[in-house]
């Protein structure tokens, strides 16, 4: 009888990176002979709000009248909730507090946190203590798996600090995405034994995407690929001045809000389609820069320290890609980018070591 894996990351809406990172453990546990199951965990509501909120995103007056855009936004990313009914055959019901947790967890034998920011307290202020597991019994098996705090620093107060001590101390296993998330462990919750890890979308071989990709049909040159998510002056100017030095065309897929509503969002295939038939990327996504290594292209990532930059240092010092990291106003080190290419050679021995290390650490903690 298969082993039943519960997995619990952030809710599954409209973030690219963190659906495909999710899916990626859930892939690699089927490979390995378990039987994952995603937490279908939404925010936190009363049911009433449930009930409304379904309402409004199902609204067929929408186009008179649409509350807070709760239809069009539905509609406009009919593509990415596609995948994710379609991809994850094995999900519980709905969850939206602590009780529905403790029900649908209760056939697992181990559940697994991760990956993506599940313990940045300023995501998970309201619910935090559900990311450290407190709903689970004692006979279960409690694991981290790439769990990211996304910053250096517990963002919650000296009452916070305590509950997830508490709570880590009953944990089986715990891993984390980056180095300073070891250190947080350690120094501010007395946790001596994290353990520092891959991202999960690294763990499956790169057939599993290009799986994927081939779910839809899709054939376009793509040259520069610009995928930036806060987009300013500064990045729009460097991207310009790759494109002309490159000789390349800019390509770009929007996921941000537009202001014609009736533009769907790109799906998770042609997400990733981009990114590895780009001849050259630059990017401030954490998981533009995964996937740029895992497709073994060229690129640049722009720091967007708003968004935490632990995790994009911890991976590419490991990888000693440190210097394609650059910030918006480092235009003066463009020439020497484009100059001194990656040698991949290096960089996948070093990645073959580091996945090795990772796949054991999950293998034997479940």
């Amino acid at each position: 009888m298969k082993k039943k894996i519960g997995l619990l990351t952030m809710p599954l809406l409209n973030n690219y990176g963190g659906i495909i990172q999710v899916a990626a453990l859930y892939h690699y546990l089927k490979e390995e002979g378990f039987e994952p199951y995603i937490i279908d965990k939404k925010y936190n509501q009363s049911n009433l709000k449930v009930l409304i909120k379904k309402i409004l995103t199902h609204n067929p007056f929408y186009k008179l009248y649409d509350y807070n855009n709760h239809t069009q936004r539905r509609l406009q990313l009919k593509k990415v909730h596609a995948f994710i009914d379609n991809y994850f055959e094995n999900k519980t019901d709905e969850v939206f507090n602590e009780i529905d947790l403790k029900r649908v967890s209760q056939q697992f034998d181990t559940v697994v946190v991760g990956s993506d920011q599940v313990w940045r307290h300023k995501y998970v202020k309201n619910n935090f203590e559900q990311y450290f597991l407190n709903f689970l019994s004692s006979k279960q098996n409690k694991v981290s798996y790439a769990a990211s705090f996304g910053v250096d620093a517990w963002e919650g107060d000296e009452a916070s600090k305590k509950q997830v001590s508490k709570l880590l101390s009953n944990f089986n296993a715990v891993s984390v995405r980056e180095d300073t998330g070891v250190a947080l462990c350690e120094n501010v919750f007395g946790h001596e034994n994290a353990t520092h890890v891959l991202d999960p979308t690294f763990l499956p071989d790169v057939s599993f995407y290009e799986s994927i990709i081939k779910m839809e049909v899709l054939d376009k040159k793509v040259g520069l690929f610009n995928y930036v998510l806060d987009a300013s002056i500064d990045k729009q100017d460097i991207i310009k001045d790759v494109s002309n030095k490159l000789n390349l065309n800019i390509d770009t897929i929007h996921l941000e809000e537009r202001e014609d509503k009736n533009i769907e969002k790109p799906s998770i295939s042609e997400w990733l389609y981009h990114l590895k038939n780009a001849d050259f990327i630059i990017t401030d996504s954490f998981h533009g820069t995964v996937f740029s290594i895992i497709f073994n292209k060229q690129f640049i990532t722009i720091g967007n320290p708003e968004r935490g930059m632990s995790r994009f240092n911890s991976l590419l010092k490991k990888l000693n890609l440190d210097l394609r990291l650059i910030y918006q106003e480092d235009k003066n080190q463009i020439d020497t980018l484009l100059h001194n290419k990656i040698d991949y050679q290096l960089v996948n021995a070093k990645l073959a070591l580091l996945k090795k290390e990772s796949k054991n650490f999950l293998l034997s903690n479940i």
